[in-house]
């Protein structure tokens, strides 16, 4: 059922699903994290796009403004890299040919007022 999830999804989320579920036994719960990442990755290419095709800026009746899509593409580069780190992919192997753990987790949401 989770590999069935980015059949639907766009051409780099595909790619990023096989080269992972092909290098790595993910647990279920690694497939649904990997599933979501390769929908986010799509969605920013999709935001991209529109950000290409009408540019970073509006002009609005308050004047000129971001583009929507590009603060949603903001928001949503930030969605990829904490489902990616969540996932603690090795990174390249060190000098001795042991692969390094990512040791970050995701980043919390913090609040607006002094605790």
């Amino acid at each position: 059922m989770a590999d069935d999830a980015c059949e639907a999804a766009e051409s780099p989320g595909k790619r990023l699903h096989a080269a992972l579920t092909r290098a790595y036994d993910l647990e279920e719960w690694e497939l649904a994290l990997l599933d979501q990442a390769c929908k986010t990755l799509d969605l920013c290419g999709t935001l991209e796009g529109a950000l290409d095709a009408d540019g970073a800026l509006m002009a609005t009746r308050a004047g000129v403004r971001a583009h929507p899509a590009a603060v949603e593409l903001r928001a949503q580069r930030i969605v990829f890299a904490r489902l990616v780190a969540a996932l603690r992919i090795p990174l390249e192997a060190d000098d001795e040919g042991r692969p390094r753990l990512q040791r970050r987790g995701p980043r919390g949401v913090y609040g607006l007022g002094a605790a």
